[in-house]
């Protein structure tokens, strides 16, 4: 087996510095052709070959000319360094690395370890981490990486919407739903790409969590104390919760034909028929602060109970059981069920995602990056369950077993990843509440 030599990220002023800590300041001028821009890459070659002595990266437009990068390291020493000046837009990255030193390869040598294409979204003043999945050129098997990521993950599509999104679901139609709180609008993005938006009555206020109804349709609520049901034609109708003033957040399909929600200031778990007949449920605890909600694989309703520090459970009869987090004050937050049976949720005051058995037995894990401020958390399409940092700007995935791994998202200032869930052509999207952009992360 080869030893890892890891290439992590740095800021552009330090490339030069990474270069002469590997005694090869000389080999790091790159051939560039065509315009360069403010674009930057970040490379994180898990398992370089101890024998290459230089990588060579060139990015390639979908117009334009392509530019190259070489990079001179020292095998099994970690290099720290990035590319900048690079392509802005959408651009195939491929990487070989040389058992020579950079001076001497040319286009007639040949390479001893090549990537496949990684095809990325470059945008200016972002850094984007990309981790290559290298195999020998001259022997036909990958080297197995240990990239917290392959290579296919690292392609992310931005449509902005100019507002400020909550909630994402995939609908029966093939398309998302995502809320807009700003702008009082329910929209709709095809697979592609193609948005349309549907405005709110006048007395509409801030649609939060959306979800897939058992009928076909849309539902989703609204903080100020409204259940709002939209076909996928557009047609909207609204139901007005019996308590005043509920602070609605979450709602998710029950497995008996109703719709669940959670009304956190009043301290209730709701329930609507697809009719819009609605019951309401006190749980035990007092000021529970009732937040995420999710349909277990035991036919119960299952949430979280952010002041409480519970999750708990609901039976479609209305009784109740609670379970308290082990950590004091984790501010358990959305919750979902999980590919492996279990509820998966997210605590956001103690930095951790947490699962629980439909027998009640609680398991913590730790997110790697601190105060990442973890907030929505779904199923993926790759039998792992992913969550959105909203304060740590990125994508958790976390496996069965509790191995959680992290992915800076694109956009620069504070985008904010919040809602997220699987679309229907198999891949990652989220929204985000301050950028107002929908993302696709593309397998």
């Amino acid at each position: 087996m080869r030893t890892v030599n890891q290439i992590v990220c740095a800021i552009s002023a330090l490339l030069s510095l990474a270069l002469a800590g590997c005694g090869q300041s000389g080999d790091s001028a790159a051939e560039e052709n065509g315009s360069a821009s403010a674009a930057e890459v970040t490379l994180n070659l898990t398992l370089a070959p101890t024998e290459a002595r230089c990588v060579v990266v060139t990015a390639t437009p979908q117009t334009g000319t392509a530019v190259t990068r070489q990079i001179s390291i020292s095998p099994g020493q970690a290099t720290v360094f990035n590319l900048s000046g690079l392509p802005t837009g959408v651009v195939t990255l491929t990487e070989q690395a040389y058992t020579a030193a950079c001076a001497s390869v040319t286009s007639t040598t040949t390479a001893t370890w090549v990537s496949d294409p990684v095809v990325v979204t470059l945008a200016v003043g972002s850094p984007t981490n990309v981790t290559f999945n290298l195999r020998r050129a001259d022997a036909g098997g990958k080297v197995t990486v240990s990239s917290d990521f392959p290579a296919s993950t690292q392609t992310f599509r931005l449509f902005p919407t100019g507002g400020s999104l909550v909630g994402i679901a995939t609908g029966a139609d093939g398309n998302l739903w995502f809320t807009d709180q700003n702008t009082t609008r329910i929209g709709r993005i095809t697979p592609t790409g193609v948005t349309t938006y549907f405005p709110l009555t006048a007395t509409s206020g801030n649609p939060q969590g959306i979800t897939a109804g058992p009928d076909g349709a849309l539902w989703f609520a609204e903080f100020s104390g409204k259940l709002g049901r939209i076909t996928t034609a557009g047609t909207l109708t609204e139901y007005s919760v019996p308590t005043a003033n509920p602070g609605m957040f979450r709602i998710a399909a029950g497995s008996d034909g109703n719709l669940w929600f959670t009304e956190q200031f009043a301290n209730k778990i709701g329930r609507i028929t697809p009719s819009g007949t609605i019951t309401e449920f006190t749980p035990p605890t007092a000021s529970a602060g009732a937040d995420g909600i999710a349909a277990g694989s035991d036919g119960n309703i299952w949430f979280t109970e952010q002041s409480a520090n519970k999750v708990a459970r609901i039976t479609p009869a209305g009784a109740f059981v609670e379970y308290t987090v082990p950590t004091a004050n984790a501010g358990p937050d959305a919750i979902v069920a999980g590919p492996d049976g279990n509820l998966w949720f997210t605590e956001s005051n103690a930095n951790k995602i947490g699962k629980i058995t439909t027998a009640g037995v609680v398991t913590e894990y730790a997110i790697p990056t601190s105060a990442s401020g973890a907030r929505n958390i779904t199923a993926g399409p790759d039998g792992n369950v992913w969550f959105t940092e909203q304060t740590g700007t990125k994508l958790g995935r976390v496996t069965p077993a509790g191995v959680i791994t992290e992915i800076q998202v694109p956009g620069s200032g504070l985008p904010n990843p919040y809602g997220i869930t699987s679309g229907p052509d198999g891949n990652i999207w989220y929204v985000e509440l301050l950028s107002g952009n929908v993302v696709l992360v593309d397998f």
